[in-house]
């Protein structure tokens, strides 16, 4: 095992497994914008059902109503801020990472054209300093049966104006917007524009680290082939510490896999034989596992349950 491990270790530090786990920690901050924007747009979404505003709109669930729109409120100063840190993470991965080599050339025009001259990317912009630093957003809501969707909350237009940080593209968009604009159709656009200017990057990225990605991909196919007896004999012997009164079934695939994979899979699946074949499924992402021996784990969790 200490070599294994050694190996593992040696593995992690190569430049190319360095280089592709610095576009795994980068995607980190669009993983979080992506959160914010879900938790936002399902809050919009629960105030679009009718059943759920016609109840806000009654008078004595006034706090109830409060309580909405303060919670979009809050999720929007976070989608808003998590808008912000995507763009400047995203400056400094570029900076630190491709700017001074020529890899990725095409990259600030991009920018350019997808954000920094886009009237909506520059509202969303410039409304995270006015939530931060000027005053929280000035939120109204609607109802108007007769229209598509009936319930919307909006931004009133009118008091957005009063701040005085607008850059020129902001103030496009502001400009050309209604009295009372969508918070809806906002946060789906820049979702949407975000969205397909990262899978962009991903794209270019991947092509860039191509020879990386294949280097990387190799080397963890040899240290798998390495370990695979080691991984088998230890199953084995797990297994037959269970036989002898040792432990849970589980407890087969403790020096295998993670803990808290385990303990997933646990919850997720009630039944025995679910809970086996899940197990045996995650190891079977990286070695083969003989049909004999998947049988006499799925065999001692069934008669668990039996017993």
């Amino acid at each position: 095992m200490i070599d294994s491990i050694a190996m593992i270790q040696k593995f992690h530090e190569m430049p190319e497994y360095q280089r592709l786990k610095n576009i795994r920690q980068f995607s980190l901050s669009l993983k979080v914008f992506s959160g914010n924007t879900l938790q936002l747009k399902s809050l919009l979404d629960f105030g679009k059902d009718p059943k759920n505003f016609v109840h806000l709109g009654i008078p004595k669930k006034r706090p109830e109503l409060q309580f909405f729109q303060l919670q979009i409120v809050r999720l929007l100063h976070n989608f808003v801020a998590s808008a912000k840190s995507l763009v400047d993470h995203s400056r400094r991965f570029y900076q630190d990472n491709y700017k001074s080599n020529g890899q990725f050339k095409d990259y600030e025009e991009q920018v350019k054209i997808q954000f920094a001259e886009n009237p909506l990317a520059q509202f969303v912009n410039c409304f995270r300093q006015y939530c931060q630093h000027y005053e929280p957003p000035p939120i109204g809501s609607k109802l108007n049966i007769l229209s598509e969707n009936p319930h919307a909350v909006f931004l009133t237009k009118k008091k957005l104006l009063k701040f005085d940080k607008w850059n020129a593209p902001a103030k496009t968009f502001l400009q050309n917007a209604q009295d009372q604009i969508d918070l809806y159709d906002i946060v789906l656009q820049y979702e949407q524009l975000v969205s397909e200017f990262y899978a962009w990057v991903n794209s270019r990225l991947m092509e860039i680290h191509s020879a990386d990605c294949a280097i990387v991909e190799q080397k963890n196919k040899e240290i798998i082939q390495t370990m695979t007896p080691s991984i088998l004999q230890e199953l084995t012997i797990m297994l037959e510490m269970y036989k002898k009164g040792v432990g849970q079934p589980e407890d087969v695939f403790v020096e295998i896999l993670d803990a808290n994979a385990i303990r997933s899979v646990m919850i997720q699946f009630k039944h025995p034989t679910e809970q086996a074949k899940a197990m045996i499924a995650i190891v079977q992402q990286y070695i083969s596992v003989p049909q004999q021996l998947q049988d006499d784990i799925i065999n001692i969790f069934e008669k668990q349950r039996t017993s």
